[in-house]
């Protein structure tokens, strides 16, 4: 009789360490499923700042294009003047060679 006491308290036991790590294990994936989730958040909150900052820059880049036109007009004007004015000074300097001589 003895013995099968010592067997049921052993039975016990067991069952009693089996039931914690059962616990054990429930509160892992629990906090598993807590973890996923925060994370899932984050990376939703930051695709949406990503999504918001690249949506600003398109914006930012079509201004820009809208420009274009015009930025080329003004470059070919300043190379225009910068001839013209290449031009003038070499008349002036010629200019200057007439009356010093």
């Amino acid at each position: 009789m003895e013995g099968l006491k010592k067997s049921h308290q052993g039975l016990v036991h067991d069952k009693a360490r089996h039931e914690a790590s059962h616990k054990s294990l429930s509160e892992r994936v629990d906090y598993l499923e807590e973890v996923t989730q925060h994370l899932a958040e984050q990376q939703r909150r930051e695709n949406s700042e990503a999504k918001a900052k690249l949506e600003h820059l398109q914006g930012r880049l079509a201004q820009y294009e809208q420009h274009m036109p015009s930025i080329a007009e003004m470059q070919r004007a300043l190379t225009g003047l910068a001839s013209d004015k290449a031009t003038t000074e070499t008349h002036h300097s010629t200019l200057r060679e007439r009356v010093d001589f």
